[in-house]
């Protein structure tokens, strides 16, 4: 009993080794051309069986730093090296849509219509996954016009439609003595009216007030607040208004004046560029994962490709400590750096800055009636 037991563990193990022998002399899989006979299969079925790219149109998705940023595009794969190899051929157009710097001292020359990415980027890579056709490319940050969280192109702003508007907020009171057959009402009413001519804007705020009592009757009053005429102006993120006005509160108090105001307009500026905090700078080995910290816990986390980054588009933390930055590559490595972080009251971005200018007369300020700059 106990030799066919021994017997029987020996054929298991003599099994299992021939298993193994099977797999790991096991070749690369196939394509027998023999299939195709009667087609012209003979010149490129070699390329099929070994995994290569062909020359050619391609309809693909381009990713830019794993972001998506054109669907459905053809592109022409063009031979280099005497055939040996092939590369993407790059319009124009998509370096646009990709935001890379200083295309301009990189015209296209007379005649063709495309480039490859190393003539548009010189540290530009690329890669084509042919199975799901998508093509991407990683182009270092420092080659790429920067777009802040938030951004939309001032060509898209919607100026809005011509309209006419008409706010309210209205109190009513009426107190009767049914004994002495008395009775009073009181009414007032808080407006705000209004009207759109595409950028040019028509405001208005007033005071509607009614009193009406048995000893001393009917009135109507009528106070205007203030009446003034604004338009934005996009190219320096600003509105200009005329007439009525508070001067900017920030550093002195507000006086209610007459005349032109010129001020920033943050409702301009994208949300990434809103509040203060510093600016993260760093280099990439590889394609990395940048994670930020305060006080132990993440604000911010994103992928960047190789090379240098900057990062300065982080949430306003109102100064909170110091940011703690670690890069995290593509082999496992992390190194890490801390960034300062300090501020003042009003404090701004790198690059922002923040302004008003107002010309006119005080109105309504303790019997002051003084012109002012």
């Amino acid at each position: 009993m106990l030799t066919k037991v021994k017997f029987h563990y020996k054929n298991m193990a003599f099994m299992i080794a021939i298993c193994f022998t099977c797999q790991a002399a096991e070749e690369e899989y196939y394509f027998d051309p023999t299939l195709l006979q009667g087609s012209a299969y003979s010149k490129s079925i070699a390329s099929i069986n070994g995994g290569e790219i062909l020359a050619g149109e391609y309809i693909v998705d381009v990713f830019v730093n794993d972001t998506l940023i054109k669907s459905s595009l053809k592109i022409i794969f063009k031979s280099i090296n005497n055939g040996k190899q092939v590369e993407p051929c790059l319009p124009l157009s998509l370096m646009q849509e990709a935001q890379v710097k200083s295309l301009s001292d990189k015209a296209v020359d007379h005649g063709k219509s495309c480039r490859s990415l190393r003539q548009w980027v010189s540290q530009g890579e690329w890669h084509f996954d042919r199975a799901t056709l998508q093509l991407r490319l990683s182009i270092p940050m420092n080659e790429l016009i920067h777009r802040p969280r938030g951004y939309i192109s001032p060509s898209q702003w919607d100026s809005g439609v011509l309209a006419l508007f008409l706010r309210h907020n209205t109190n009513w009171t009426y107190t009767e003595n049914t004994d002495q057959h008395l009775h009073s009402q009181y009414l007032w009413s808080g407006i705000n009216v209004g009207s759109n001519f595409g950028l040019w804007q028509v405001r208005h705020q007033g005071n509607l007030r009614h009193t009406d009592s048995h000893n001393q009757g009917s009135d109507w009053y009528y106070t205007s607040v203030r009446t003034w005429l604004q338009r934005p102006i996009s190219a320096i993120n600003s509105i200009m208004t005329l007439g009525d006005n508070y001067t900017d509160p920030s550093l002195f108090g507000s006086l209610l004046f007459s005349g032109i105001k010129f001020a920033t307009d943050e409702r301009m500026w994208p949300q990434g560029k809103r509040g203060y905090a510093p600016e993260v700078h760093g280099v990439a080995a590889s394609s990395a994962q940048v994670v930020i910290k305060q006080l132990g816990k993440v604000i911010y986390e994103t992928h960047v490709p190789p090379g240098p980054f900057y990062i300065d588009d982080l949430y306003n933390t109102k100064n909170q400590g110091d940011l703690q930055v670690e890069v995290i590559e593509a082999n496992g490595k992390i190194s890490h750096f801390i960034v300062p972080y300090s501020s003042v009251p009003d404090s701004v971005r790198p690059g922002n800055w923040h302004y008003s200018f107002s010309l006119g007369k005080v109105k309504q300020y303790k019997h002051v009636d003084n012109r002012f700059f």
